[in-house]
């Protein structure tokens, strides 16, 4: 969703007024000491505080993740007005275009405690006054009231509440009062409320009420940034690493924004980020932390230490890979048994279905069947060594170590070279450590350019890939359509390419050709022409040799 539809379905959603709103005189901004008038108190915390970590006021840096931690303890008093407060900030999106994480259960606490939140609000309680409008607005435990909400709204924000200022300059942008709303939001992003400095962004942005000026957007963009909001620096960071509104492009300044953001917990900034750097081989292998054995007696790894080898196998009923892996599991367990070698699977799938499957697999299961307590093991394991795909094999060595990581159907060598002492865990770390770095390339291919850049460079130099390694990543350079042509790395791929070529004895067709396609790409036509003859000389079969005569001649035909 673009931030111009988050604005404009965020007025759509907040404003439920009738047309014709009279203009009020937006107030002088008040200290948090207004905004609750019987204040409740949780340990080590105040509906104040909470309030003002929420919106960034009082002097505050916007800090969501510690509000909701401090709102649910006051909740926890079961004090109506902590209760609505935590279901506001925990049940519903501040940004209010984003739908609600959970209004069934934001609509329970109101139906509960709403009564005497009104009562609250009836004594002079500011921030009652706005609970209850929120309430009245988007009809969370009553029926929708728009014209009480609203009246509700102003006398709060008169009290110095700035999330009703906001919901008013919403209203009155809704109704096309700009006037009105920019004095609201004025008054709010005085006060410091990051919601009103991102709202006045939006107007500058995409010219609501006002001409577009994309610069001072992100002037107030990042002063929403800067107050600690993870959305807003999602945004500015987005804008600095593509170069928009007024920003020069910046892919390092971008990533601080995006780190920060990430840190604030916005799940979009976490994805822009290189993976987080797996645990190396050779970590100590925590417990396994099992809710129930669906085959097979507790096993725990500390009393094998010395005596035995474990493979810890993470899998799921519904993987067809999984399936396909078990009976491969049961001939090695019966194979390296008396060399002390255990084999687990761990699903995180419901205790029945788990043990429904291995009942039916019979003998063909042969192996001890766990079931993960909340996923505990998978993140002990999985989430530790950076691994997403399942059937994952873990393989634990007499020491307790962790000291290969893959596809099951792939340990068969590792497994035997453990066994019998034979194993080189420093090249396997090493292979390992370098396939996590491709994976980062092309993470940050396309949004941060530079830092694959120096990701690639890294790769080429200390990189233990033989020919098939380098000529795929040549290749995936060359051809990935997620990445465009400003961001796609030529040069990198060519010298992948001629690394491979060489590392084959220049002798692969499949290889050359990738070689040749890279030279094209390059602008190195007669040399590609050279190269993809050669391919065709040393196609691996029919078909291939058919592809390449059509690239060769595309190549000859070329201008």
């Amino acid at each position: 969703m673009t931030p111009q539809m988050r604005f404009l379905i965020a007025v759509i959603v907040t404003c439920m007024a009738a047309l014709g709103l009279a203009q009020n005189p937006a107030p002088e901004v008040a200290g948090t000491s207004a905004i609750v008038s019987a204040e409740t108190t949780a340990p080590g915390s105040s509906l104040s505080e909470i309030y003002d970590l929420w919106r960034a006021t009082g002097g505050h840096q916007r800090d969501q993740q510690r509000a909701v931690r401090l709102a649910t303890e006051a909740a926890a008093t079961s004090d109506p007005l902590a209760s609505l407060l935590e279901a506001r900030i925990t049940c519903f999106s501040t940004h209010d275009s984003f739908p609600p994480t959970d209004f069934q259960r934001g609509n329970q606490v109101a139906l509960r405690h709403l009564a005497a939140v009104r009562q609250a609000a009836a004594t002079g309680n500011s921030l009652a006054k706005y609970l209850e409008a929120f309430c009245l607005q988007h009809g969370v435990g009553v029926l929708k009231d728009s014209a009480t909400a609203e009246s509700l709204y102003r006398e709060s924000a008169a009290a110095g509440v700035t999330a009703s200022m906001v919901a008013l300059a919403q209203i009155a942008t809704k109704n096309k009062n700009y006037a009105e709303a920019r004095e609201w939001l004025d008054t709010a992003a005085d006060a410091g409320d990051f919601q009103a400095y991102i709202l006045i962004g939006d107007i500058y942005q995409y010219g609501i009420g006002a001409p577009k000026d994309p610069p001072q957007a992100m002037k107030w963009k990042t002063k929403a940034a800067e107050s600690g909001d993870a959305y807003a620096l999602f945004e500015v960071g987005y804008s600095l690493n593509n170069g928009l509104n007024g920003l020069e492009k910046d892919p390092v300044k971008a990533m601080d924004y995006f780190r920060r953001s990430a840190a604030a917990g916005y799940k979009d900034a976490q994805r822009m980020l290189p993976s987080p750097p797996p645990a190396n081989l050779g970590t100590p292998a925590k417990p396994l932390d099992v809710a129930e054995w669906a085959k097979g007696t507790t096993i725990t790894l500390s009393e094998g230490l010395g005596k035995n080898i474990y493979v810890v196998e993470f899998w799921a009923t519904w993987c067809p890979p999984c399936r396909t892996s078990i009976p491969h599991l049961t001939k090695l367990q019966k194979e390296f048994k008396d060399k002390g070698v255990v084999i687990v699977g761990i699903s995180a799938e419901p205790a029945e279905v788990v043990k429904s499957f291995v009942q039916k697999q019979g003998d063909t299961m042969d192996y001890a069947v766990a079931v993960d307590n909340g996923r505990a093991t998978n993140r002990a394991y999985m989430e530790l060594f950076g691994e997403e795909g399942i059937p994952t094999a873990f393989i634990v060595n007499k020491e307790g170590k962790i000291v290969w990581v893959g596809h099951p159907m792939e340990m068969d060598t590792p497994l035997e070279e453990i066994v019998t002492g034979n194993y080189d865990i420093a090249r396997t770390a090493l292979i390992r450590n370098s396939n996590a770095l491709i994976s980062d390339y092309f993470k940050l291919a396309e949004t941060s350019p530079a830092l694959a850049r120096e990701i690639g460079e890294k790769i080429l130099r200390d990189g233990p890939f033989g020919g098939r390694q380098l000529n795929a990543l040549a290749w995936r350079i060359l051809t990935d359509d997620r990445i465009t042509t400003p961001n796609r790395d030529l040069k990198l791929a060519l010298r992948a390419a001629e690394a491979a070529s060489n590392a084959t004895g220049n002798t692969s067709g499949m290889v050359l050709d990738t070689y040749a396609r890279a030279l094209f790409d390059n602008g190195q036509r007669e040399k590609a022409i050279e190269i993809q003859e050669k391919a065709v000389q040393n196609a691996e079969n029919g078909r291939n040799a058919a592809i390449m005569k059509e690239t060769l001649r595309q190549y000859k035909e070329a201008k």
